[in-house]
């Protein structure tokens, strides 16, 4: 075999080869790439789809892809609110990607899991790290209130913990456009976390049952079991209607009395989340998170004149425009909250720079 049929024969095996990897590609069922991120493994299921642990291909950033179905209103209700929701205890949305069925979202990877799984694994959370994380917690809570955003499935399994172990409030699915006399009536949430009210079908505020659920996951925070929790959700259902928790003496009163201003069955009793920020048992905790959130409904409320006026922005675009990229593209994918590659990398950053001004 002469050099020349030797090439030949080298350049059809290439070629047989690349034909073969696309052929691959196209019919391979695991899910590998989706936008500009690589797909490490799946790490669970979410609300409405799969949830895979992925990283930028150019960053390197680990992040979390969250999938839902492109006709489920619940992710179209979770991606419209989450992405006006900007605060250091709220996990980040990066940017939304649309196929042909589905849409991610590319969220802030927390690698310290939930705060359940944390909770059993210690069985029984330090009282200084109970108020640290509820106070953060209600921070969260309070901004997207301020922003008219009622959560309704506020649980342990939709707060994760960063490498910090800073808390992040998740899951959007179940949010509702809600103001202070607002009244809804949709059923939802999850069982041992619902408030009376709901468990009665009668009409409710959505703030009022996002305070009450923060009373259940205070209670287990610093209990480490949940308030009323039977073998089903009947029983359950029943003692959250009828019953009251039970207080054992191995806590602060002050947290006693904070818990059953929490957990009254009276909607209109439970207290604002601004006074339990101001509660004497969180200090200090409680007044920083308190300032903590109005810091980030300000900013919310003043965001298109908050962009491109810092020195370190006016240079990333001066910077940006010489190398040929489409700045106002860019600004105006910014300032519409598009979550989309223009302003992915811009949003990362300008989270550093507003949580370094908010501590």
């Amino acid at each position: 075999m002469n050099r020349h049929q030797i090439d030949e024969k080298n350049s059809i095996a290439q070629l047989t080869a690349s034909y073969n990897q696309l052929y691959k590609d196209f019919t391979c069922t695991n899910l590998s790439e989706i936008g500009n991120y690589h797909i490490i493994k799946p790490i669970g299921e979410g609300s409405f789809g799969k949830v895979y642990l992925a990283y930028h291909k150019f960053t390197q950033t680990k992040v979390v892809l969250k999938s839902g179905s492109k006709i489920d209103s619940n992710v179209v209700r979770e991606v419209y609110y989450h992405k006006q929701l900007k605060h250091s205890n709220i996990a980040k949305l990066y940017e939304v990607i649309i196929t042909e069925k589905y849409v991610y979202m590319v969220l802030e990877y927390c690698p310290k899991s939930e705060l359940l799984e944390y909770l059993i694994k210690i069985k029984r959370i330090p009282l200084d790290e109970v108020k640290k994380f509820f106070s953060q917690i209600c921070s969260a809570v309070l901004y997207a209130h301020s922003m008219n955003c009622a959560h309704r499935d506020l649980k342990l399994e939709n707060i994760l913990l960063d490498r910090k172990k800073n808390c992040k409030l998740t899951d959007f699915g179940f949010s509702r456009e809600c103001h202070s006399k607002s009244i809804l009536e949709t059923i939802c949430g999850t069982a041992v976390y619902m408030a009376p009210e709901l468990l009665l079908k009668k009409k409710y505020s959505g703030f009022q049952i996002d305070i009450w659920s923060l009373g259940i996951i205070f209670y287990t925070l610093l209990y480490g079991q949940y308030p009323f929790d039977e073998d089903d959700e009947v029983k359950t259902s029943f003692k959250i209607i009828n019953g009251d928790p039970v207080f054992k003496n191995d806590i602060p009163d002050q947290a006693i009395d904070l818990l059953k201003k929490l957990l009254s069955k009276d909607p209109f009793k439970r207290p604002s989340i601004e006074d339990v920020l101001k509660s004497p048992f969180l200090a200090p905790y409680g007044l920083q998170n308190l300032e903590n959130s109005l810091y980030y409904t300000k900013y919310s409320q003043n965001f298109n004149q908050n962009q491109f006026s810092s020195k370190s922005e006016r240079y990333v675009y001066k910077n940006l425009k010489r190398m040929g990229f489409d700045v106002s593209k860019l600004k105006d994918s910014i300032l519409k909250r598009k979550c989309d590659p223009l302003c992915e990398l811009p949003t990362k950053e300008k989270d550093l720079q507003v949580e370094q001004q908010a501590y």
